[in-house]
């Protein structure tokens, strides 16, 4: 991922390093540092920030913030949220993590399951950064 960053060419022009971060910056709404940075460019069907950063390339935005603000992404970890809201970007609430993680932050935030940031998929709910297939627990896409 990080050639991805570095490189992002558009109808045959290299986009300068400082464009493409002038761009991302421009879709955050960045508050105080212990808020919630809202993603205000795309987002997926299940609320998480979405960019384009090549020909037909698109990366989820706390994704590439981690790597903006920690360098890259330990190899079997996923990004997760302390914060579980999928469309936030803001570096301090984001950690490598493994889904095991990732849902025991989300039940110490929903100790009863709550709705909160959950969605709903194939008639049960489940955590945004798990992909269920039949109901048992997929690849993670963090």
């Amino acid at each position: 991922m990080p050639a991805l960053i570095l490189e992002k060419r558009f109808h045959g022009n290299t986009i300068s390093h400082e464009e493409r971060l002038r761009r991302f910056w421009r879709n955050v709404d960045k508050r105080d540092y212990n808020e919630c940075w809202e993603w205000l460019g795309g987002k997926t069907s299940d609320g998480r920030g979405e960019l384009s950063v090549g020909d037909y390339t698109q990366v989820r935005a706390h994704r590439y913030m981690f790597v903006l603000s920690y360098g890259t992404i330990p190899r079997g970890k996923m990004v997760c949220h302390k914060c579980s809201n999928p469309g936030c970007v803001n570096p301090l609430h984001l950690y490598a993590g493994t889904g095991s993680d990732n849902m025991r932050d989300f039940y110490q935030l929903h100790p009863r399951g709550g709705t909160g940031w959950w969605g709903r998929r194939g008639g049960r709910y489940m955590a945004f950064d798990t992909i269920t297939t039949n109901g048992k627990t997929g690849e993670q896409d963090g």
